[in-house]
């Protein structure tokens, strides 16, 4: 960013990177915590999209770590951007972006197959499946999809950047695979998702009015249903957020890109405040790794029922562990004092010998 144009823009940008960034790194770090912390928790664990969830979390802190930080530490420190340093920090943080992403794709998918009316297509939304299967493979695919960023980033005027034709290659791949495809493969499946939701529905009035003794099937049916609309709720609110957050981000960089090939000349102030929105709209990149926790507690109350009882139960063994310790150093003073007691032996009166009377 040019210095003598905007700076004001500058300095906001200057003091976002300092102060805003590492709160940015708290409050997300604190959130994926919990996440993992609740996410593991029986009641959750046993639903296959919750698996997603918990994996994304894992991942969220490495985007978070990988994206923000070493930003926060170069940005002083122009020297220190080296291109061993834009390598690894490229590759790091765009697989773990994928990977992040595409989780949400799948658990997406994961819904839609669990509201089919097909019995093969509802055997997708297993845990095993998210264990063995995509997780795994959603890792391995995103390993490899960015590797061409360990090769080709490199350095310039203190910047990570691309030259010829893999600069063109880099954008397209911004565009089409972390732009749009994650965003419209979410909203496809959300779309299908309540689609199959509305027929089951319809299907299950029918079928329940059939039935004449289904109270105990009714009830259960009903806490499994529950627990579903929670967790549809949850990845609901993700998909608006990733949807609305990602297009933002991708729109700039296609305008970018085609200005930037099309050869358009631009001022110093148009150069500054393209930069300034481009450092804004990169920012909204870690909206979901960073506000995830805090968006499922605002929707679900299934979460904020296992959060209380999770706060709840950390209290009760804290609490008894206290008891406890205070119990054993009541018993170690009571035997301390019992020994004290013991060793202590009675003082024995001396005895007098009868003295014999002479007459």
């Amino acid at each position: 960013m040019s210095s003598s144009a905007y700076p004001s823009l500058v300095f906001t940008q200057q003091i976002f990177t300092r102060y805003g960034c590492p709160l940015m790194v708290v409050i997300g770090c604190l959130g994926n915590l919990l996440n993992i912390f609740l996410l593991r928790r029986k009641t959750l664990r046993t639903v296959s999209c919750n698996n997603y969830f918990l994996a994304a979390s894992f991942i969220n802190l490495i985007i978070l770590n990988v994206g923000i930080i070493p930003s926060i530490y170069v940005a002083d420190r122009p020297w220190a951007i080296t291109e061993a340093y834009c390598k690894i920090r490229s590759y790091l943080f765009n697989a773990s972006q994928q990977m992040s992403r595409f989780m949400v794709v799948t658990a997406c998918f994961d819904r839609f197959a669990l509201c089919s009316t097909s019995a093969r297509l509802r055997q997708f939304s297993r845990v095993e499946i998210a264990r063995r299967y995509m997780i795994p493979a959603i890792i391995i695919i995103w390993l490899i999809a960015p590797i061409y960023m360990l090769i080709f980033d490199t350095v310039v005027n203190n910047s990570c950047t691309y030259i010829g034709a893999v600069a063109l290659f880099n954008s397209i791949y911004g565009i089409t695979l972390v732009g749009f495809t994650p965003p419209c493969l979410m909203f496809i499946f959300s779309l299908l998702t309540f689609r199959n939701l509305k027929t089951k529905q319809q299907r299950q009035q029918v079928f329940l009015s059939t039935l004449v003794n289904t109270q105990v099937t009714t009830v259960e049916s009903r806490k499994q249903r529950r627990k579903n609309q929670q967790v549809l709720g949850m990845l609901m609110i993700e998909v608006v957020v990733y949807i609305c957050t990602t297009t933002i981000a991708s729109s700039n960089l296609l305008y970018s890109t085609l200005t930037t090939y099309i050869g358009i000349s631009k001022s110093d102030e148009r150069i500054s405040i393209e930069s300034f929105i481009s450092f804004s709209t990169n920012l909204l990149n870690y909206t979901c790794p960073c506000l995830s926790f805090y968006l499922f507690c605002f929707v679900s109350h299934l979460y904020r029922k296992q959060m209380v009882l999770s706060l709840v139960n950390i209290r009760r063994q804290f609490s008894a562990l206290y008891t406890r310790n205070n119990n054993n150093t009541n018993s170690d003073e009571h035997i301390s004092i019992r020994q004290m007691t013991a060793k202590v032996k009675p003082i024995k009166q001396p005895t007098m010998a009868p003295v014999p009377i002479i007459q």
